[in-house]
């Protein structure tokens, strides 16, 4: 219930930030994380997609070594592993339509707004993507200590 939680703050965070973006490149009258978006960012989301299933499969690679190796079977990590790699996949997704409905050039209030909602929206997914990835780096760091950790004392013994 904590894990759920804290997830669920981090998603309120993640989208306050977004939110935030938004606003300040509205305020600033900038359109450069615009014509980003416009033009790089299903590029970046696929290539970001990649990365994260080398990351996945290298992460699940050493933890059957080390499942082997020691007492624990590391079902939660691999849980959260793909839980992880889902929304990665959720999120490429969603930010097809979304670009799609971004790149319309309407200037009716209503279209401003959903503009603006949006342009938050493909934020949250941005930062949401960064975070998954500093996460499952640390996790390799994190799995291949532990694993040598283990080597290490399985040599003394």
């Amino acid at each position: 219930m904590k894990n759920i939680i804290l997830k669920i703050l981090l998603f309120i965070l993640y989208s306050s930030i977004g939110l935030v973006l938004a606003w300040l490149s509205e305020r600033l009258s900038s359109n450069f994380l615009e014509k980003f978006y416009k033009s790089n960012f299903l590029a970046l989301l696929i290539s970001l997609t990649a990365l994260l299933f080398a990351i996945y499969s290298l992460i699940t690679n050493r933890l059957l070594e080390l499942a082997k190796k020691s007492k624990y079977a590391f079902e939660t990590t691999q849980s959260e592993l793909k839980l992880a790699f889902i929304i990665l996949v959720f999120c490429l997704i969603i930010s097809i339509p979304l670009l799609l409905l971004f790149s319309i050039d309407e200037n009716t209030e209503t279209w401003i707004k959903l503009r603006f909602v949006i342009f938050s929206a493909l934020n949250t997914i941005l930062i949401l993507i960064l975070h998954i990835i500093i996460d499952m780096g640390k996790s390799v760091f994190l799995i291949t200590n532990a694993l040598s950790k283990i080597e290490e004392n399985s040599q003394k013994q």
